[in-house]
């Protein structure tokens, strides 16, 4: 039996440590050949904002409040705000638009004027956007990396709410977390993709592999 204050003096625990740093490198070697052959390129996009401009107080009669648009009533605005970003470590060229499609914001509900379009980044390039029906069609245009665009709309309709369709090759496209979001079996399961798994699965018998020859001592 091993004495206490002996473990250090045990060829067995060297050994053990030179296989745990050997499969810790192999872990590290692997993450980072992954990253050079494969360089992110990500968008992310969310609903930032959604402000309904016409709350009916109790007791006042329909139509006695009302908000107009060049003459129009609308019957349910909202003040939207959409944002998309570049999350990733590469630039987004409009090379990378598959056959020239442009990215589709759907807000369903009517889109009655994009009021604004803020950019936030160290590289300012506005990109072209196009309102079509209840859609806002951006692109296709360069999106830096690291920069995150605002579009302001004006919509008319009882629940506005996003859905994104993009055709990009070779993008990482994911929405982005919001606090309902947090916990969500989906967003659990997002953490095993390649190359994530891969190193998750080195992790779990680099410390299956020690814990093994740690048993082993004790014999």
């Amino acid at each position: 039996m091993m004495l206490a204050g002996e473990w250090y003096e045990s060829g067995n625990f060297w050994a053990a440590s030179a296989v745990f740093a050997t499969l810790a490198a192999g872990a590290a070697a692997v993450w980072a050949a992954l990253r050079a052959a494969y360089p992110k390129r990500r968008l992310t996009y969310f609903l930032a904002n959604k402000t309904r401009l016409l709350a009916r107080p109790s007791g006042l009669s329909e139509g006695v409040l009302t908000v107009t648009h060049n003459g129009n009533v609308l019957m349910d605005p909202h003040i939207v705000e959409v944002q998309i970003a570049n999350t990733g470590r590469r630039d987004i060229p409009g090379s990378l638009y598959d056959n020239g499609e442009p990215i589709t914001l759907e807000v369903c509900a009517d889109i009655v004027e994009l009021l604004d379009i803020t950019w936030y980044g160290n590289t300012h390039v506005t990109p072209t956007a196009t309102v079509v029906g209840s859609a806002l069609k951006v692109g296709p245009t360069l999106i830096p990396k690291g920069q995150k665009t605002s579009f302001s709309l004006l919509v008319d309709g009882r629940e506005p709410h996003l859905m994104f369709t993009a055709s990009l090759v070779d993008v990482d496209i994911r929405r982005r977390m919001t606090r309902d979001d947090i916990g969500s079996w989906r967003d659990m399961l997002s953490l095993f993709r390649p190359p994530v798994f891969g190193v998750f699965v080195v992790l779990i018998f680099v410390v299956g592999a020690v814990g093994w020859l740690a048993r082993s001592w004790s014999y």
